[in-house]
């Protein structure tokens, strides 16, 4: 989901600031969102993968990821401890466009900004806007939602018999992958399908390291030519096996 923070206040000439302008309201809202984060949660889905990884895990990490019980409180502070991984666990925010004025020596009468949000499963839409004009606690701040904003989608089955078929053919084209359940925090099209299909699951035979994954939506993004070999190979067995 995406909102946008609008505020309007008083513009003219910079020589003449108010006390208190669009951009500096503005400004303090965004800073209230960013030092309030929503809550540390571990979802279905997340638990699952953990629960999977301790099995093939070696110790200390079998004994955590098989007890999250008793270890949860640290093992949410280190996923926490990296963004690729914190956005796993709790409903993210990410300020991505900016407006004020066009020109250097105007104050802008109306600032706007628009801010992300991928929503943890457990959280809606009305939740999530409600909670953002809890903590910016300002009437003077308006908070609307653009209308490409959706739910989390339905969590899917992993007892299914279409994520044995997922996971057989994973283990059969990548026999050195541990196959565990997993929490997609990217929107993808896929949650169109949503609507149509008893299970939706979200997978990608992509090979990828941390360089690469800094290059996903940004420079430079790319995958190897033997992972576009990899891709042909997987779609194919994933049809073979389940079009019938």
């Amino acid at each position: 989901m995406t909102l946008d923070l609008t505020v309007r206040g008083a513009g003219g000439h910079s020589s003449m600031p108010p006390r208190r302008s669009a951009v500096g309201m503005l400004s303090a809202a965004l800073c209230r969102l960013e030092k309030n984060r929503f809550p540390a949660r571990l979802t279905e889905p997340v638990r699952s993968m953990f629960e999977h990884l301790g099995a093939e895990a070696a110790p200390p990490y079998r004994y955590a990821y098989t007890n999250i019980r008793l270890v949860k409180p640290l093992l949410l502070l280190r996923i926490a401890a990296d963004p690729q991984s914190d956005s796993m666990i709790r409903t993210t925010v990410a300020t991505t466009m900016l407006k004020g004025s066009d020109k250097e020596n105007m104050i802008p009468a109306i600032a706007s900004a628009a801010v992300n949000f991928r929503i943890l499963p457990g959280d809606t839409r009305d939740s999530v806007i409600a909670r953002v004009r809890r903590v910016i606690n300002d009437p003077g701040v308006a908070v609307s939602a653009r209308e490409n904003s959706s739910d989390p989608s339905p969590v899917s089955d992993i007892r299914s018999p279409e994520y044995t078929a997922l996971k057989n053919v994973i283990a059969g084209l990548f026999p050195e992958t541990v196959v565990t359940p997993f929490l997609m925090v990217g929107a993808t099209d896929s949650r169109h399908f949503a609507p149509l299909s008893r299970q939706v699951f979200r997978f990608t035979p992509a090979l990828l390291d941390s360089e690469n994954m800094k290059r996903i939506h940004g420079t430079n993004e790319r995958i190897s030519v033997e992972n576009f070999a990899d891709f042909i190979a997987f779609y194919t067995e994933v049809i073979r096996r389940t079009a019938c």
